[in-house]
């Protein structure tokens, strides 16, 4: 298996794009830790993964938290290294969305958009770059959009978010590619997930990217020789190409 011996944090990964990661994650043999707000739904996929893998002996964990508060984060890191000693690697998938026009949306939507997108983003990825600078490797894996560099009408918030986490990446790998830190943002276009009251596999999604499209594009980042980094992917369906 690919990441045996591995340990990988996954947030938001109990469903939609996350949810996929974790899943090739734990199938390639890595030990995999399951953040997210749900408990019931974490719990549900780690008994799903583990019957449908019942030969794997890593294993996969759930951790309830919520990426937007600064104790809880620390709590989350001091769990997995309290289990396995070390992170290798870091997927930030944990997003929100709400779209709506600039005069619809409240300031609770602004603040709570920004506090997951980007704070949870920044706060997971410093508690993981201290981890890794201390051991000598690891790999952050950030969730943009194609909204990291292109608005929609009705996204305010979420543009904005995505852009900002782009720009924070960007920063992050230039402070840690001279550690032996790798460093790369994933930037799908639309997705056929629940994401933002979307209802997965509807006909209105059909064609689009799937989870699991993203999930083998993290796949591919992680396998990479030790001496190759992948800065960025962007991700479009043929049937869901973005127009300038």
């Amino acid at each position: 298996m690919k990441f045996d011996g591995k340990t990988a944090i996954v947030t938001g990964g109990s469903r939609g794009i996350g949810k996929q990661v974790t899943s090739k994650l734990f199938k390639e043999g890595a030990n995999v830790v399951i953040a997210a707000t749900n408990s019931t739904v974490g719990e549900n996929l780690v008994k799903e993964l583990q019957k449908e893998n019942p030969g794997n002996k890593n294993k996969v964990l759930f951790y309830t938290t919520d990426i937007a508060y600064e104790e809880k984060v620390k709590s989350l890191f001091k769990f997995v290294l309290d289990k396995f000693s070390k992170i290798d690697i870091l997927v930030n998938c944990a997003a929100v969305g709400f779209f709506k026009s600039t005069i619809e949306t409240t300031y609770s939507e602004w603040e709570k958009t920004l506090d997951v997108n980007l704070g949870g983003t920044f706060l997971c990825s410093k508690e993981a770059a201290k981890v890794m600078i201390s051991q000598g490797y690891g790999h952050i894996i950030n969730f943009g959009s194609d909204q990291s560099y292109y608005t929609f009408k009705t996204s305010p918030v979420y543009s904005p978010s995505k852009f900002a986490v782009r720009a924070f990446t960007d920063v992050l790998s230039r402070e840690l590619t001279e550690k032996n830190i790798k460093v790369s943002l994933v930037m799908p276009g639309a997705t056929d997930t629940s994401f933002a009251g979307k209802i997965e596999g509807s006909d209105k999604n059909k064609g689009q990217l799937t989870g699991e499209d993203l999930a083998n594009a993290v796949i591919y980042i992680l396998s990479q020789p030790d001496n190759v980094v992948i800065d960025q992917i962007m991700m479009y369906s043929l049937k869901f190409p973005y127009k300038v």
